[in-house]
């Protein structure tokens, strides 16, 4: 038999479970780049998601280590690309 304890107990560490999975309430500069373009999806235009998908292969992992030098070394990355990132993410 379950017990109102352990029966609560469960639930507070299946809501733990579920909080570590949402962006919101994370450090914003530990987003993956994976994730980030997971939450801005449809704001993101082609080029730029072309280019966060090739730093990742290129080993970055958060979008808080991707920086304007990183970007325009990358083909067919200009300024307006990487002023619509700045946009979308911010001046972090």
């Amino acid at each position: 038999m379950i017990t109102r304890e352990q029966y609560l107990q469960a639930l507070e560490i299946a809501d733990k479970y579920h909080r570590q999975f949402l962006p919101a309430e994370r450090d914003p500069s530990k987003l993956t780049i994976r994730e980030w373009l997971n939450l801005n999806s449809g704001k993101v235009s082609t080029r730029l998601e072309r280019a966060l998908i090739t730093l990742v292969e290129k080993g970055f992992i958060y979008i808080s280590d991707i920086h304007e030098f990183d970007m325009m070394r990358l083909h067919a990355v200009g300024s307006n690309t990487w002023r619509e990132f700045i946009a979308l993410r911010g001046h972090q």
